[in-house]
């Protein structure tokens, strides 16, 4: 069976490093590129003992390792782009981590046997991440879980092409056309619901949420511009309905997201094996996926009171 490679990004966190280091190392065999971040000023020794690290198990894994280490500090806005235009040039397919992402084992084996589906050209990414249901895979009583085809687009944990790749890179330093995004979220946001306020809440919210990044892109990372990119190419994602993947409970290294709400461990004590079956999109899940954005039927009838008093106000 062929082994999809591992881009690995890093930086400054050495101890969170050394802990993916060893879920990487109970998967079978493949390429693992690690990508780390050029130094800055106040974080020049925790970015030498991370490059420690990764010198050290290169040494006694048995993946094959690449290493790159990034001489000057590019900032999360640069380095994952140029991570994945590293990655891609070499490989059609890939899965894409961070230091601080743990996964359930049995992820990355769906994605191994999974590759082909990169060949439809509407699958945009495989995802690990389900932000509605992070509880313990392991727990339920159903250890069958299905992927389905989604327009979230989750990135703790995911796959992709070089074809996808290709295409959000072509335009990620473009800036963006809002007459164009209008355009594209309402078309997206049809496919999403009928509810006519909840299209309404959804457009405004992301249009808020692009105009934003648009005028911080370079403090505000990439992924809002890569799940606008999909909608633009009217591509799908796979996301489980339960999460496989997902940001670290630990928060001793500087993550920027708190867990207080699903600080849940993770475990397999039992030695349960998951399964998984490819299902057809559910619109129902679609709009339970929306609430990750603070988006529901109540906030929905609220945007549009607001606005309707907004409208109201600028036509008196």
């Amino acid at each position: 069976m062929n082994t999809i490679p591992i881009l690995l990004i890093a930086f400054n966190r050495p101890k969170t490093l050394l802990k993916q280091l060893k879920r990487i190392d109970n998967l079978s065999k493949r390429t693992v590129r690690i990508s780390i971040d050029g130094p800055k000023i106040d974080s020049k020794k925790s970015r030498d003992e991370t490059i420690y690290i990764a010198n050290t198990w290169q040494e006694l894994t048995h993946h094959e390792v690449e290493m790159i280490s990034h001489k000057r500090n590019l900032g999360i806005y640069e380095h994952l782009p140029v991570a994945l235009n590293n990655m891609f040039s070499d490989f059609s397919q890939a899965l894409i981590l961070e230091d601080d992402i743990e996964f359930v084992p049995e992820f990355v084996n769906f994605v191994d046997q999974s590759i082909h589906l990169h060949e439809n050209e509407s699958v945009w990414s495989i995802c690990g991440h389900n932000p509605q249901y992070v509880s313990n895979p392991y727990a339920a009583n159903e250890l069958t879980i299905n992927f389905r085809p989604s327009r979230f687009h989750s990135i703790w944990g995911w796959a992709t092409s070089r074809s996808v790749v290709t295409s959000f890179l072509n335009v990620y330093h473009e800036k963006l056309n809002f007459q164009e995004v209008e355009a594209v979220l309402e078309d997206t946001a049809r496919h999403i619901s009928c509810d006519p306020f909840l299209r309404q809440s959804f457009t405004g919210t992301w249009l808020r949420k692009l105009k934003g990044w648009e005028q911080r892109r370079t403090k505000s990372g990439w992924d809002t511009r890569w799940v606008y990119q999909a909608w633009q190419g009217q591509r799908l994602s796979l996301i489980p309905d339960s999460s496989l993947s997902r940001e670290t409970l630990d928060q001793s290294e500087g993550q920027t997201h708190f867990h207080e709400s699903t600080g849940v461990p993770w475990g397999n004590p039992s030695g349960r094996i998951l399964n998984f079956e490819i299902e057809k999109l559910d619109r129902s899940l679609e709009i339970s996926h929306l609430k990750t954005w603070g988006i529901n039927r109540r906030y929905s009838w609220l945007y549009s009171i607001r606005l309707y008093k907004e409208i109201r106000r600028l036509t008196s």
